[in-house]
């Protein structure tokens, strides 16, 4: 809706700019905040800065959504097993559940239980949350910790609404990059291109403000693209 403020993250200043632009251009009365952040370093007291030095902007809203979009699947080309550098497993789960989590906090300790607005945590997960697939050991336990993460804050916050959505296939560098995976996971991807399966962005994005529309949700559920809603 207009008068909304959008306060967007990421490592990349000219990608959010462009993201920002975007936004003026199909939504010329949304103000869209954009902050630099690293996610894979960042700590519970960076996301208290940056909720801090964007209060004046979101401090009146009668209603705040906090959406985890942050995520990376990893190397595919190995399985589980195969993953023996503690280092790069330590700083994948930094990135993919860590930050989550302490986002989280932060967000939830400026706009605590009590609060006379509204609060939607939205997690961007997956069908890897709940169905092992051979070569993605690190992204899918990722997705179901995060989940799982999710599921606690509902059952601690019962005022906040939380979804877990799962956007199905989608046509992104992601997926691209499964076709170098492993033999299942390499197959599994090809077969989605070949069989016009793969959504666009712009699609599972609909699909999602559909369902937060209805809210036909429990908080704490996992909802796929593909569910009825």
């Amino acid at each position: 809706p207009k008068k909304s403020v959008f306060v967007i993250t990421g490592r990349n200043a000219e990608n959010l700019n462009e993201t920002k632009r975007l936004v003026a251009q199909d939504a010329p009365g949304v103000e869209v905040v954009a902050r630099v952040m690293d996610h894979s370093t960042a700590t519970f007291d960076d996301y208290r800065k940056l909720i801090t030095d964007t209060w004046s902007k979101i401090s009146a809203a009668d209603g705040v959504l906090l959406v985890h979009n942050v995520g990376t699947i990893g190397d595919v080309r190995k399985y589980a097993t195969a993953l023996t550098d503690e280092k790069e497993i330590d700083d994948y789960f930094h990135l993919n559940i860590t930050s989550v989590m302490t986002l989280t906090s932060a967000f939830l300790e400026k706009f605590p239980n009590g609060s006379n607005i509204s609060r939607t945590i939205i997690n961007i997960s997956s069908l890897a949350a709940i169905k092992p697939m051979a070569g993605t050991g690190i992204y899918c336990t990722g997705k179901a910790a995060r989940q799982m993460y999710m599921r606690i804050i509902a059952a601690e916050n019962p005022t906040v609404k939380v979804l877990n959505y799962s956007p199905g296939p989608v046509d992104t560098a992601m997926h691209k990059a499964l076709h170098h995976g492993v033999k299942e996971i390499a197959e599994a991807a090809r077969g989605m291109v070949e069989s016009g399966t793969l959504l666009t962005p712009e699609a599972t994005s609909l699909k999602l403000v559909k369902i937060l529309e209805t809210q036909n949700f429990q908080s704490g559920d996992h909802v796929d693209y593909y569910d009825r809603t």
